[in-house]
């Protein structure tokens, strides 16, 4: 028999009956033993919860493996979206309303993108621009934005306890944590309500509360989102973070979302709880760790694209026939002389029966056949000085790209613009004329 027993002081704990009857001398004997099972429950949990742990990670591997192939081609494809509108982008004239057309397909494409990272991110796939940043600017920020997505009937508060610390987070990641959870508020909020924002210093040193969060005992800074809404029950919140978990509509969510957030809150090595109850609202905290302030809080903003001109010869070696055609184009429009190739093997016969000199490979690293940093190995000995930039709709730390990843030659992530590739170009084939 299962039960609670109760100590001398008080205190409860978890035991097991066992009753056993037996005769003696004619009489009916019973025997009682009462175990103290707390040690032996306290196991059951640790191997529960390892259990739950392992079978997250195994699914959270799984996922973030098939959104990794999903970015691959989807970023190739997004490559030449955004390509073609540069290149209309850049031939035409600011006052013509086409540039302007333009100008939002590139616009959508890098939003497309930005999809792309957060899918990876939920996978755990994705390298963050983890950088020192001020939480109370990021949320003075979101809010900016919020009015048009909550709508007038939903007022927004804000404030700030003392003077909260910094906190090391990628800030567009942090930005789309404090979107997701306000538009979630919203829908909770049909009728109108409230949206509280606040900002606090935290210590956690108790060690019950460091277990129950699994979060290491030190100084944090919390962000808290609460709303007035509809709030949930137990056994809701209890799923809110299971991929695909949704409680809306057929048509208004995926159920990505909350694990996307905890996924962010955690590559930055912190924890997000919820406090919720029917009828009563809900908010949640988001504890990630506090550092000092460094000089890194400023976000770098894109130039305005260009395509510098060259005069040397590129070897483009790429799979895709329509990424290869776009880039070939930008590279001849610049002035480059451009040799192509669709595999590794195809690239190094064109390097051989190429009478010129050939300055720079520009290669997917992903192919058919021999991969870009097999090729860029083996035309370097038979051209030893040719310069390399990689390409490639994986993401860094993808097993696809390690070998690139460790010799720290460029990568360019897909999809890129022409800017950042000409840039890279000239400051790669400047230096090594130079050498």
């Amino acid at each position: 028999i299962d039960g609670h027993g109760v100590r001398l002081d008080g205190g409860e704990f978890p035991l097991e009956l066992t009753l056993a009857s037996w005769s003696s001398g004619g009489q009916t004997c019973l025997t009682a033993v009462i175990r103290d099972v707390t040690e032996r429950r306290r196991a059951e949990e640790e191997l529960r919860l390892r259990d739950q742990q392992l079978r997250e990670a195994q699914k959270m591997d799984a996922i973030g493996r098939l959104a990794s192939g999903i970015a691959h081609d989807f970023n190739n494809s997004l490559m030449v979206i955004q390509g073609h509108a540069e290149m209309l982008s850049l031939n035409l004239p600011e006052s013509d309303p086409r540039r302007k057309k333009a100008d939002v397909i590139i616009q959508a494409s890098a939003g497309a993108a930005a999809i792309t990272r957060r899918l990876l991110t939920f996978g755990r796939k994705q390298e963050s621009d983890i950088r020192v940043v001020d939480p109370r600017e990021q949320v003075t920020s979101v809010q900016k934005v919020l009015g048009r997505l909550l709508g007038d009937n939903i007022k927004v508060v804000s404030e700030a306890q003392g003077a909260p610390g910094y906190i090391r987070i990628d800030p567009d990641q942090l930005d789309q944590v404090i979107m997701n959870l306000a538009i979630n508020a919203r829908d909770a909020m049909p009728g109108g309500g409230e949206l509280h924002f606040e900002v606090r210093n935290t210590t956690f040193s108790d060690p019950a509360a460091c277990q129950r969060l699994s979060i290491a005992p030190g100084e944090y800074v919390t962000i808290a989102v609460r709303d007035t809404g509809s709030g949930m029950g137990r056994e809701t919140a209890s799923s809110i973070f299971e991929a695909f978990f949704t409680t809306k509509e057929p048509g208004r969510g995926t159920g990505l979302g909350l694990a996307i957030v905890q996924g962010i809150i955690a590559q930055s090595h912190g924890r997000i709880e919820v406090e919720t109850e029917l009828g009563r609202g809900t908010t949640f905290f988001l504890h990630l760790p506090r550092v000092e302030a460094k000089n890194d809080t400023k976000r770098i903003v894109p130039a305005q694209a260009t395509l510098e001109p060259g005069t040397e010869t590129i070897l483009i070696a790429e799979d895709k026939p329509l990424v290869r055609r776009i880039l070939k184009t930008a590279l001849e429009n610049a002035g480059y002389t451009v040799l192509e190739a669709a595999t590794g093997e195809e690239a190094l016969d064109v390097a051989r029966l190429y009478s010129g000199h050939i300055h720079h490979l520009l290669t997917d690293v992903v192919m058919p056949g021999a991969g870009g940093f097999a090729l860029y190995e083996a035309l370097t000995a038979l051209r030893p000085g040719t310069t390399v930039i990689f390409m490639t709709g994986h993401p860094p730390g993808a097993a696809a790209r390690k070998d690139v990843d460790r010799s720290g030659a460029v990568c360019l992530q897909k999809p890129f613009s022409f800017d950042v590739l000409s840039r890279q170009l000239r400051a790669i084939l400047d230096a090594a004329r130079a050498a």
